[in-house]
């Protein structure tokens, strides 16, 4: 996990654990073990220690019980948060286990901000049942959205530690205006109890508050703290990621191991981070730092002292990396009398100040490591352009060696095209940071001469399948590095399952969420048929073959996989079909689908299916498959569907009765990959959809279930009807005008509805090319609130209602 401390670092010497009785396994069951979290295999029925695990909506707890003297309370952060897998760990969960403490871990399933009412009452009543009391201390720790729920939980154990890195207070609007980062974050309830960590440290125990003072918002959001209840500790050029910094550092588990025996002081932390200005991230913040606030000129200086730096312990042949302790590095004086002429401290001990900047200008984030890669697209992960390495590529500091014995082969050179630092060279893979995808900065993993980026161990699997997905499409990027084939290959064409990842991706990078590695495999069939995707035939024998390539592939790299979705779209050959017997064939297909992919992958659990409900052709929109895809997710909810979008409102290719133009067929698959997103963290996702008619004099009022208000789009089916449509009815009836009441459609008819068996269609059943370069079914009803697109700024996207058709029911006076 990222952050987690990790690696060979001189930790406190861990203290045993309580003596555990000795468990037999069964053989059988070793390999199951192997993919289970540690905490589960202390806790399991025959396990040695008790415990429990909660899971409430969107957050869950897992509590192992070691030793009655120390709790350690850690809490997920948006790295963690929204991992798929079930092999979950909590954040610090290896070395807190290694240490014998006993451990209460938090997570969310995304960038929740842990604002649940559920939740934070679950919290409270753990304090109540005595749960924190049984022990003798209690720390709370977290980094960023984890440091935060650190500080607002406090309060549960009175005299409790608290050790938070870079935390924010609150994402209140009314409190910090000022904070523009972590959208969805400021997006949750901010109303609901313990939104203000300020509020919740009276009682507590020591609380270190670990942040980089350079980074004004941070500074402003611990600035917040009333004065006096904790101890700051200043992190300069770390960034907002300061654990995952000192973890590059080897630092991280000294000061977390100091933190939680409560032996933490700011003399040690300084002397522990004495090394920061030999990181390469270290000076790349601190080159974001000096730009943001005018000091462009004094990069060089920066660079200079780096590199001696770098050299000098090099030369003195210092594998820890410890820098020069008579070396200060000038960027940081600069920035630190840049401060105000109040200074910030007395300037004692290492001449970091105990008080925390004045607000300034908001700073950027530092460049993410390799192991857990942060997508660079999130406001707090992408660096600045003006602080990119060279064009002339730079040497990696000191020689490139293979770590290993003195007289180890020489060293191997990566297969870079751009600058590489921090080279290592275990035998079988090499490992760096480098700049050569689109000049972002991120780690690499090379091995049999592939280089692929450096992800989580879970890679995801996104499956596409039927008509639409040989259509190439325009994508605004590739992840070149993260997105491949089977094999490994990352030249695949840019069809559905490519799309689908490139939309995930983009996705995740806006949600905070850590770049996982993907396996896209398109499986085309355009004009798709029933035997075309019945048992045994080919396209199914040839997607599990794909699947078993790629588990072996990511095996080689100790990685696993899980398929997250398959998108589908099925009977495009066969418009004729009934609205029965398309819902058959949809319902038969994805339950063998979902089956045969999860165990050719070797999961568990399933895969979601995605569709978007087609809309017939340019001329003719009578298909009732279209009635049977607008129904299957709610009429078969165990077949775990998801109708992303109807295709209707979308554009066609010219000429084409069918085929979408590529740019709207990309926007289609960022709804498809928006919905899975959507589900996969527990929020809710479904078009709005007709469920009831009722029919009063010359009056039709349609409900619609949806998300949200309803509203028409403008200038979309201008006729009264806005995609509306009678049928069977008697005589010259039509609807003279239609108006939006909130999730209801008032349709107003030129008089009341005759006939046997009178119907309400909308966005179904019209014929003719309109000559617009649209389908023939049209509407213009969708939900007010729409979305920016990712995949093609400047476009907005809404979720449409559906394609439906409903018989009308009277409502006598």
């Amino acid at each position: 996990m990222e952050n987690e401390p990790s690696g060979p670092q001189q930790a406190p010497a861990p203290r045993p654990a309580a003596a555990a009785p000795a468990v037999t396994v069964p053989a059988a069951a070793s390999a199951l073990a192997e993919k289970l979290p540690s905490w589960y295999r202390e806790i399991f029925p025959a396990g040695p220690r008790d415990g429990f695990f909660e899971k409430i909506g969107q957050h869950s707890l897992s509590f192992v019980e070691r030793s009655p003297d120390h709790l350690v309370v850690t809490f997920d952060n948006l790295s963690d948060a929204g991992y798929p897998g079930y092999d979950r760990e909590p954040w610090a969960g290896k070395f807190i286990r290694e240490r014998g403490d006993s451990h209460l871990g938090v997570y969310a399933q995304g960038p929740t901000w842990f604002r649940d009412a559920r939740f934070i009452a679950r919290m409270e009543k753990l304090r109540d049942d005595g749960f924190f009391a049984r022990f003798r201390r209690v720390t709370f720790s977290g980094t960023s959205m984890g440091a935060f729920a650190a500080l607002i939980f406090a309060d549960l154990a009175p005299g409790a530690n608290v050790l938070a890195f870079s935390p924010q207070s609150t994402l209140a609007a009314d409190l910090v205006p000022w904070e523009s980062r972590f959208v969805p974050g400021r997006k949750q309830d901010w109303s609901l109890p313990r939104s203000d960590a300020a509020c919740h440290l009276a009682g507590a125990g020591k609380v270190w508050v670990i942040y980089d003072p350079f980074l004004e918002v941070d500074s402003k959001q611990v600035a917040r703290l009333p004065a006096g209840s904790f101890e700051p500790l200043h992190a300069f050029g770390l960034g907002h990621k300061t654990a995952l910094v000192l973890r590059r550092m080897e630092k991280l588990k000294p000061v977390m191991g100091a933190g939680l025996d409560g032996t933490l002081t700011p003399a040690l932390f300084y002397r522990l981070i004495r090394n920061r200005g030999e990181i390469y991230l270290y000076r790349k913040v601190m080159e974001e730092h000096l730009t943001r606030r005018g000091h462009g000129a004094r990069i060089p200086a920066l660079v200079a002292a780096f590199r001696r730096r770098v050299r000098r312990s090099k030369a003195a042949g210092n594998s820890t990396g410890a820098a020069d302790p008579a070396e200060g590095d000038p960027a940081e004086a600069l920035l630190w009398d840049d401060a105000g002429p109040d200074g910030f401290g007395d300037g004692s001990g290492d001449g970091f100040g105990d008080e925390p900047p004045q607000p300034r200008v908001p700073q950027p984030p530092l460049p993410q490591p390799p192991l857990s890669q942060r997508p660079l697209s999130q406001p707090e992960a992408m660096p600045s352009t003006t602080a990119l390495p060279p064009a002339r590529p730079e040497p990696a500091p000191g020689p490139l060696r293979r770590d290993g014995p003195a007289g180890a082969r020489p060293p191997r050179r990566p297969r870079s095209i751009g600058n590489v630092w921090q080279l290592s060279d275990d035998g079988t893979r090499l490992r760096y940071l480098s700049d050569q995808y689109a000049g972002r900065v991120i780690g690499f993993e090379e091995r049999d001469g592939i280089a692929l980026a450096e992800t989580p161990e879970v890679a995801l699997g996104m499956i596409a399948v039927g008509g639409g997905v040989n259509l190439p499409r325009p994508l605004p990027e590739r992840f070149d590095y993260h997105v491949t084939d089977e094999a490994l290959d990352r030249n695949i064409a840019a069809y559905a399952a490519t799309a689908q990842a490139v939309a995930a991706l983009r996705l995740a990078g806006a949600a905070g969420r850590a770049w996982r590695s993907v396996i896209a495999l398109s499986e085309p069939l355009p004009g798709m048929m029933r035997a075309e995707i019945a048992p045994g035939a080919p396209v199914r024998r040839r997607l599990a073959a794909r699947i078993a390539a790629a588990r072996a592939a990511l095996a080689g790299r100790g990685k696993t996989l899980f398929v997250d979705r398959i998108r589908l779209d099925l009977l495009a050959g066969e418009p004729g079909l009934d609205a029965a017997t398309a819902m058959a064939h949809y319902t038969d297909t994805i339950a063998a689908l979902r089956d045969e992919v999860a165990i050719a992958a070797g999961q568990s659990s399933r895969p979601l299916v995605v569709l978007s409900q087609s809309a017939g052709s340019r001329d003719d929109g009578r298909a009732e498959t279209i009635l049977a895809e607008g129904l299957i997710e709610t009429a078969e909810p165990r077949l775990g569907t998801v109708v992303a979008t109807p295709r209707y409102p979308f554009r066609l290719l010219d000429d084409t009765p069918t085929t979408l133009a590529a740019e709207d067929q990309m926007l289609v698959d960022e709804l498809e990959a928006r919905a899975i997103e959507a589900v996969q963290n527990g929020r809710p996702w479904y078009c709005p959809a007709l469920r009831q008619l009722r029919w009063h004099g010359d009056r039709l009022v349609a409900s619609f279930s949806a998300l949200g208000d309803l509203d028409f789009a403008p200038g979309v089916a201008p006729e009264p009807g806005r995609g509306f449509r009678l049928e069977g009815m008697a005589g010259d009836i039509r609807i003279a005008g239609a108006e939006v009441r909130g999730r209801d459609v008032l349709l107003t008819l030129n008089r009341a509805p005759e006939g046997a068996a009178p119907a309400l269609s909308y966005a179904f059943g019209h014929r003719g090319d309109r000559g617009d370069g649209g389908f023939a079914n049209r509407g213009a009803l969708r939900e007010a609130e729409g979305f920016d697109s990712l995949m093609l700024p400047g476009r907005k996207l809404f979720r449409h209602a559906l394609a439906g058709r409903l018989a009308l029911m009277r409502i006598d006076d």
